[in-house]
């Protein structure tokens, strides 16, 4: 029953406050740690397309589980102080994770940097919401290492909220 109000809860926060601009979102550290691990694992594996696969899956055991035993010590350490410490803990993180608010809001601002034809601003705003390297990424489709990289490929929030923006119908 406490994941319930957990996740209400969050569902509130969420529509009331969205993502905090000043405060990192967890995709993002969590882009931070796949680059980091990244390294270090392909200085470890071998430079072979099975070494490179092992690396990969050694990454994504890693990750996800890395998340989930700091996401639980957090909470529970956050608990054992008060149960409403714990609450607010996932309500907190409940908030970050759904992120609908903020995620609307930053689509609406790549489309219209996309309006004004600002590409670099276009950039900017898309990296708030993506994962990746934005540098490289142009209007018309633009190589970045050796993959075709488009603003079709960004998440299809940015093409709904944008059509939305515009008054066209979905």
């Amino acid at each position: 029953m406490l994941i319930c109000w957990a996740v209400l809860g969050g569902f509130v926060l969420d529509a009331i406050f969205g993502d905090p601009a000043w405060l990192p979102h967890p995709v993002v550290l969590m882009g931070k740690a796949i680059t980091a691990l990244e390294k270090r694992l392909r200085a470890q594996f071998p430079q072979t397309p099975q070494g490179e696969l092992c690396g990969g899956a050694v990454l994504a055991a890693i990750l996800p589980v890395g998340t989930f035993l700091i996401t639980a010590l957090v909470c529970r350490l956050a608990a054992a102080l008060h149960p409403l410490a714990g609450l607010a803990v996932q309500m907190f993180w409940c908030a970050q994770a759904l992120a609908a608010r903020g995620l609307v809001q930053e689509s609406r601002n790549v489309y219209k940097e996309l309006q004004k034809q600002d590409l670099p601003a276009a950039r900017k705003a898309v990296a708030r919401i993506v994962g990746r390297d934005t540098q490289n990424l142009t209007a018309e489709g633009g190589n970045r290492g050796g993959k075709r990289q488009r603003w079709r490929d960004c998440p299809a929030i940015v093409h709904a909220a944008g059509r939305r923006a515009a008054g066209a119908d979905l």
